[in-house]
């Protein structure tokens, strides 16, 4: 029996983690994601990763604020296995039918973690202190 988008939508929840399969349409294949805000009509994510070289050359290339890319050790609540960072600087918009079809469809997969209120404050900030997050997604938080 195939769930209704309805009941599919009940699951889906600000400070969860998501993992984006390669056969996703959007954000960053074969990553992990937060799901950062939810509203009546959309979602919207960052995407996580543990490649710190990768983060530490775009830091150094874009003069970015390194506070934008807040770092989380594994923990009892979240699910990461290593040292992972948070891009505040590349929010990835889904309506929300659309992502919810990417969970029907076994693009997008729901994890067992969650990122924790003081974890989610800190990932706020980083959206916030972003140069490349538009003003009208910073205002929604």
């Amino acid at each position: 029996m195939e769930l209704p988008l309805s009941l599919i939508e009940e699951t889906v929840n600000e400070t969860e983690l998501y993992f984006f399969t390669k056969n996703t349409d959007k954000g960053v294949p074969g990553h992990i994601h937060v799901c950062v805000r939810k509203g009546d009509k959309f979602i919207l994510f960052t995407a996580c990763t543990s490649q710190t070289d990768t983060i530490f050359k775009f830091v150094t290339r874009t003069n970015a604020d390194p506070n934008t890319f807040p770092c989380f050790a594994p923990d009892s609540i979240n699910c990461f296995k290593q040292l992972t960072y948070i891009n505040c600087n590349n929010i990835i918009e889904f309506g929300k039918t659309e992502f919810l079809n990417q969970i029907k469809e076994n693009k997008v997969y729901k994890l067992q973690g969650i990122i924790s209120d003081n974890a989610m404050q800190q990932i706020v900030k980083g959206i916030k202190l972003s140069k490349t997050v538009p003003e009208n997604i910073k205002k929604l938080f």
